[in-house]
């Protein structure tokens, strides 16, 4: 793209993956390193939606515990592949 006489070139990042291991005897950093992102994406003129995320929690067999939302992103119980 030429933009007056220089060029440009624009990227849109359309999916994004952020893993965040949650052990049993160690902090949860997860809205800490989703924060991470947030800022950094506003940083660089990226746009995030987090209403189009969703959070998907992979547990171990017989971990039960609740983990709270990030950021308010929705939470699934399913991936449909």
């Amino acid at each position: 793209v030429d933009i007056d006489g220089e060029n440009a070139l624009f990227k849109y990042a359309d999916d994004s993956n952020i893993i965040v291991p949650v052990w049993s005897d160690g902090p949860d950093t997860s809205t800490d390193t989703v924060g991470q992102f947030l800022r950094w994406s506003d940083d660089n003129f990226m746009t995030c939606n987090p209403g189009k995320c969703k959070e998907l929690i992979i547990r171990k067999k017989g971990y039960n515990d609740q983990l709270d939302n990030v950021y308010n992103i929705p939470q699934c119980k399913e991936l449909a592949i």
